[in-house]
């Protein structure tokens, strides 16, 4: 798995310097100019998984990577897990040099200790874990159409659930539905206790990219190179 990583790392070095100073700046103008935290660390979050993502997908598919990876001597799965491996490793990376980026821009209305702490931790790793474990199996399966059609499919169901609902149709309350996971957190905090609280959370999230996981294998077994 190291040799695959170094590999991904050195094939792609440049691309990731670049896009990860890019994303830094970027985020560090925005993401100080922001009024509301949460938003910020949601954003910053997209961003960081979009790294690896958006590695995998245009790269990839340019320079036929996958086809070199598998002519090498290393099972599919384990070039799954190296890809998941250095996707977190990039994401954390890119989100550690983003926070201070963030805090230290001239004119910032963030502060470090909107960034510290168990619960803003278990934001952000819960943020990269939502949209890194969730888009990986569809990118894995069908490139960068995967991507698209997935953003484009959430877009639409958000349209035609609005619609539905102004029609009367069917009624959904995402603020309720939101406002719900938020109560049930606090609850769970409540009972079990900050520390159990913790561990529990982190091992959902672990479960959550372990099942993410076993689908992209899945998929890149069978994929055709």
């Amino acid at each position: 798995m190291r040799n695959l990583i170094l590999k991904d790392l050195i094939l792609h070095k440049k691309f990731l310097l670049g896009i990860g100073i890019f994303f830094v700046l970027y985020m560090g103008y925005i993401g100080s100019r922001m009024n509301s935290p949460r938003l910020a660390v949601i954003i910053g979050a997209f961003m960081c998984a979009l790294v690896p993502l958006t590695t995998i997908v245009t790269r990839e598919d340019k320079f036929k990577t996958a086809l070199l990876s598998c002519s090498l001597p290393a099972t599919r799965k384990q070039i799954i897990q190296a890809r998941y491996v250095l996707g977190w490793l990039l994401m954390i990376t890119i989100y550690g040099l983003i926070i201070p980026a963030m805090v230290l821009f001239p004119g910032s209305r963030m502060r470090w200790a909107t960034f510290a702490g168990d619960k803003a931790i278990l934001s952000v790793l819960a943020f990269l874990t939502l949209f890194f474990a969730v888009l990986m199996p569809f990118i894995v399966r069908f490139g960068l159409v995967g991507m698209f059609a997935f953003l484009i499919g959430m877009q639409v169901l958000g349209i035609a659930a609005t619609l539905l609902d102004s029609r009367k149709i069917v009624h959904l309350n995402l603020k309720g539905l939101i406002a719900g996971i938020r109560n049930f957190l606090l609850s769970l905090n409540a009972q079990l206790g900050a520390p159990a609280y913790f561990a529990v959370v982190l091992a959902a999230l672990v479960v959550i990219n372990l099942v993410s996981l076993a689908c992209s294998t899945a998929f890149f077994r069978r994929k055709d190179l």
